[in-house]
Order: structure tokens, then sequence, then C-alpha cells
């Protein structure tokens, strides 16, 4: 509540007095390492979840919160570390071995479980499968720069979560339909000066994402000139869109009936 009402202050010194009368008490250290984070205030969190870690290594949520922490530190090989430890807490010990899937992990329920159904029976262990929790705006977008390729989706193509993933370093792949929804992909990636990441058919699609996931090289390639766009795409300059926008309003208005 605390927390709530913006007193991070008087939060911190609560969840401190909670330690203090109960120092095993897991979800004190999870939460004040939150607030902590919150402050800027990284190594003392670090030093809280590690704690938290070391009272129960499979609290999936100490593990998923460090990593996020290491994503803000830009640390991403420990917050690889860390988001495959917090998926090993979810899924049964068979599942390290063979990727089997625990039936009745809580975690994975839903929409979250029924991913995992289909990807066992195409030979895909579940545990290749990262289900990220809700976070704020910023440490979201700094989620993004863990994936190497952000595939899109057909029949409702990305959106803003495209642009973040452009502004992110992460090339997107897209496949264009024919209904407006279907095609915002495909936009993003021409305002981004990436022409080479729009395919034509499912089958192209299919190969150029098999292929990019085996030729790391060429993917750090696209990576390398996204990286260069940013500074002088389209996509990347809302002003500039805005500016072109209005001309083309005015444009129509003046080319319009009404104007005349």
């Amino acid at each position: 509540m605390l927390q709530v009402r913006g007193e991070i202050d008087s939060a911190i010194a609560c969840s401190e007095r909670g330690l203090r009368l109960q120092p095993d008490l897991l979800v004190a250290h999870t939460n004040l390492s939150k607030l902590l984070v919150s402050l800027g205030r990284m190594e003392e969190a670090e030093r809280l979840y590690r704690h938290a870690i070391a009272l129960k290594p499979d609290s999936a949520e100490a593990h998923f919160e460090l990593g996020n922490l290491y994503c803000q530190l830009n640390r991403l090989e420990d917050a690889i570390d860390c988001f495959r430890a917090a998926i090993r807490s979810h899924i049964g010990e068979d599942s390290k071995s063979s990727g089997a899937l625990e039936p009745e992990c809580p975690h994975l329920s839903g929409y979250c479980y029924n991913l995992c159904q289909e990807a066992l029976k195409r030979g895909v262990a579940a545990n290749r499968l990262v289900f990220a929790q809700q976070l704020p705006v910023a440490e979201y977008l700094a989620r993004y720069r863990l994936a190497d390729l952000f595939l899109d989706t057909f029949v409702y193509s990305a959106g803003s979560a495209a642009v973040a993933a452009l502004q992110a370093g992460v090339p997107v792949l897209t496949l264009p339909g024919i209904a407006n929804a279907s095609r915002m992909g495909a936009s993003i990636c021409a305002a981004a000066l990436l022409p080479e990441m729009i395919c034509s058919s499912q089958e192209e699609y299919e190969r150029r994402a098999i292929y990019l996931g085996n030729n790391l090289d060429e993917l750090a390639a696209i990576r390398g000139k996204l990286a260069e766009n940013q500074s002088s795409a389209p996509l990347f300059y809302p002003r500039q869109f805005v500016r072109h926008l209005e001309e083309a309003f005015r444009q129509m208005w003046g080319d319009s009936q009404w104007a005349k």
C-alpha cells in the first residue's frame, strides 16, 4: 500500500522491520529488493535477491526478478542464467533431461500450458519456452535485448511491440497479409529500412527464420544495419513523420472540393 501511494522510503522501512522480525521470510526479501531497484540501489537489491535464492533455491520469482535486474544493468549473460533457473523452477525434474511438462505446474496454466503441449507434440522441449511476467515499461523494453530475432505473427501483426523490438536493436521478421491489421509489421520494417525482413509467403518466412537462426553472422549483420538505421530511418524520427503527415493532410485538403 505504501509503495502504491508513492511512499517508497516508508515501504522500505516496513520491509526492513519485517526482515528483522523474520529474517528468513522470502517475500520480504523480494519485496524489499523491488523497492531498492525502483530507487536505483542495484547492488543492495542484487544482494537481497541472492539471499532470497539461498533461502529457497527453487524460487522462480527470485530468479526471475534477479534476471530483470541484470537486464537493467546490461548483464545479459547473467540475466539469461537467471531466466533459465526460473524456468527450471517451474518445470519438473524430468523436464531438465527430457523436456517433459509437469501438468500441475500452476505457472503454466491456460495458453502457456497449451503452448508447451503443442511444442512437445512437435519435438520441442517445453523448457525452451520462456513465459515472462508483466513489468514496468522501462524494464519491459530492456528485456527485449535478450532476444535475437522477433518473429511476427501473421493474421494480426505486431504494432508497438515491433517498434519496441526494433528500438532495442532486435530485427523483426514479418509476413504481411491482406488486411490492415496484418500489414503493420511490414510497414514498420519498411520504415526501419529493413525490407529484407519482409517475406512474401509462409514458406519464405519459415525458410528465412530457420536460416537466420542457423547463420548468426548474417543475423549479426542485420542487427548492425538496424543499429546504423536508428540514426537515419523514418521509424526513429516521429517528428519527421508528423511533418509529412501534416503536409499530406494539407495537400488532401487543398485538392478537396471543400477547400475550393
